[in-house]
């Protein structure tokens, strides 16, 4: 078994963004995302467990938010609503409350400015105090909170008189906080790198490139240079690898 460790570095906020922009974003790539998120061949990130887990008897969690080190406001909002999609439709290992779900709840409880402080230090410094996720469980009636991270997020094309290939990187995290402990007692970091094929400005050689994967592909010639692949599609694989690491209900 694993024991359980992480290191918290305190980063500056996100920049704000227009919140109308993100969530017609949001909007405009989730249908996409749909028919990705079973993606075959995924393989399950490594989840870090805590000694206690078993004993905690972890079935439900209030999804409170996703933070960044990014520094992108935007693909950080992208981010948390597909994050939120993938939890209400591609897992069934816990029961989640959605973030407005779990706000609302926690208002209802008289405790929607600790649910509120929780986001802000979290976005500032990817930490929550023990006691406040104690407290919020209780009066939200769940096992367990879950956070999420945004730590990379790289979009770069390969220019028109250059030889090599565009790519795109995410790396999220994902943590789940007991109500019991208020403590972390499962993590799992996944990052994922997609490159084009091998772009060439000009010439009349070819030839064939690998990427990081090992497959492949066959060696593009003149014409413009290729556009990085969209990063929301590699968010979906990302979390699937993620919650592919959930780790299995408990038997009785």
């Amino acid at each position: 078994m694993l024991r359980l460790s992480r290191v918290s570095t305190v980063k500056p906020p996100p920049r704000p963004a227009a919140a109308l922009l993100v969530t017609m974003l949001v909007f405009a790539v989730l249908p996409g995302l749909s028919c990705r998120a079973t993606t075959a061949g995924i393989r399950p990130a490594t989840a870090i467990l805590s000694p206690e887990w078993d004993s905690l008897n972890i079935q439900s969690l209030g999804f409170v938010t996703v933070g960044s080190s990014v520094g992108d406001e935007v693909a950080r909002q992208m981010v948390e609503g597909i994050l939120e999609g993938q939890l209400s439709s591609n897992q069934d290992r816990f029961v989640v409350l959605g973030v407005q779900t779990a706000r609302a709840r926690a208002a209802a409880a008289g405790a929607g400015d600790v649910f509120d402080r929780l986001v802000k230090v979290w976005h500032d410094e990817r930490v929550a105090d023990k006691f406040l996720v104690e407290s919020l469980c209780t009066k939200m009636g769940v096992d367990g909170l879950l956070f999420g991270e945004l730590s990379d997020w790289k979009r770069e094309k390969v220019g028109v008189t250059e030889e090599g290939s565009s790519f795109t990187q995410v790396e999220m995290r994902l943590v789940i906080l007991s109500g019991k402990t208020g403590m972390i007692v499962w993590e799992a970091q996944k990052m994922i790198r997609q490159d084009t094929q091998l772009y060439t400005p000009g010439g009349d050689d070819t030839g064939v490139a690998s990427d990081n994967e090992a497959s492949a592909r066959d060696r593009r010639l003149g014409g413009l240079a290729p556009e990085p692949p969209r990063p929301e599609d590699l968010v979906v694989d990302v979390l699937a690898s993620i919650m592919a690491a959930f780790s299995p209900r408990p038997t009785k």
